[in-house]
C-alpha cells in the first residue's frame, strides 16, 4: 500500500519573512511589473546628443584667481590646436588680464581699481582619460578689433586636447541647425543671420557677425557654435544687453581663421 506524504512545506527566505502578509501576497504582482522601456531619441536629439558629445571635448571653461574672493568663473573657450592655444571672448578675460579699464564709480573721476589675478586658468576635459584637467594658462595674443584673445596653457600634454574642427568659411546658412556647446551646457539654436553689424567696444566688427537664436548665457560667452556635424561655426560673444532680444552673436569661423594664427605668432593682427 502506497503511503502518500504530505505536501513539502514552502520556505521562506528570513528577509520575506519579516514582510507583513499583505504585502508578501503582493509579491508576485510587483514582479510581474512591466520593465521601463529604453528611451529611442528621435533624429533631431541623437543629433544634439552626438554634438555634444563630441564637440564638449574641444571646449574650455576659464577661470581667474583673484587675491581677494577666491576662483572667478569668467567664461569659455574653444581648443584650437594640440599646442595648448585656446581661443577665449576678449571681453571675458580683459578685466582679469587688466586689459581694460572698468568704469569710475559714480561721483569720482579716479577710475576703479583693477582686480589683481594671480594666474588664469583654464578647466577642460582630457580627451585621454574623459577626466577633468586643469592647467595654468598665460595670455599669447588679442585683438580689440575682433573681441578675441588667445590663452597658451601650461604643461599640457598633446594627447589631452581635442582641437576643435572648422567649418568652411562659406558654409554657414542661414536657417542650418546651430550648437552653443560648453563643458557642461548645451544650446540649441539656428543660424538666424550672416555679416550683421556688431558694435565691439573698440568699434563695429570687421567682416561682421554670425547670428543666432541658441540662447547664450554669460558663462557660454567664448564658447564654440558647431553646426550638426561639430565643425565650428563661430566663437560666441558675451550677450551683454543684446541678450535680451533673444539675438546672440559670434566672430564666424571665416574670421576666425585669419586673426587667430596672427595672434598666435606675434600676439597681434597685422594692422594693428
Amino acid at each position: 500500500m502506497q503511503t502518500l506524504s504530505a505536501p513539502a512545506a514552502v520556505t521562506r527566505t528570513s528577509s520575506e519573512a519579516r514582510l507583513p502578509r499583505r504585502l508578501l501576497a503582493a509579491l508576485p504582482l510587483l514582479t510581474a511589473l512591466p520593465r521601463a522601456a529604453r528611451a529611442r531619441p528621435s533624429g533631431d536629439e541623437a543629433t544634439a546628443q552626438r554634438v555634444f558629445d563630441e564637440g564638449r571635448l574641444s571646449c574650455a571653461a576659464l577661470f581667474a584667481q583673484e587675491t581677494k574672493d577666491g576662483a572667478d568663473t569668467l567664461g569659455a573657450g574653444v581648443v584650437w590646436d594640440q599646442t595648448g592655444h585656446v581661443v577665449v571672448s576678449l571681453q571675458a578675460v580683459a578685466r582679469a588680464l587688466g586689459l581694460e579699464q572698468p568704469a569710475p564709480s559714480s561721483g569720482s573721476d579716479a577710475p576703479a581699481a583693477r582686480p589683481v589675478v594671480r594666474s588664469l586658468r583654464v578647466r577642460l576635459l582630457d580627451a585621454s582619460t574623459g577626466s577633468t584637467l586643469e592647467r595654468p594658462a598665460l595670455l599669447a595674443g588679442a585683438s580689440a578689433a575682433h573681441g578675441l584673445a588667445v590663452l597658451r596653457l601650461l604643461d599640457c600634454p598633446q594627447e589631452a586636447l581635442t582641437p576643435v574642427p572648422l567649418a568652411g568659411g562659406s558654409d554657414a546658412r542661414v536657417g542650418q541647425a546651430a550648437f552653443a556647446v560648453g563643458v557642461a551646457s548645451l544650446s540649441v539654436g539656428c543660424v538666424s543671420g550672416l555679416g550683421r553689424a556688431l558694435a565691439l567696444p573698440a568699434g563695429l566688427l570687421p567682416g561682421g557677425a554670425l547670428q543666432t537664436d541658441a540662447v547664450v548665457v554669460s558663462e557660454l560667452a567664448g564658447a564654440p557654435l558647431l553646426d550638426s556635424s561639430g565643425r565650428l561655426l563661430g566663437l560666441l560673444l558675451s550677450p551683454g544687453k543684446r541678450g535680451g532680444s533673444g539675438l546672440f552673436f559670434a566672430v564666424p569661423v571665416s574670421t576666425l581663421a585669419v586673426v587667430v594664427p596672427q595672434l598666435i605668432a606675434f600676439g597681434h593682427t597685422a594692422d594693428a
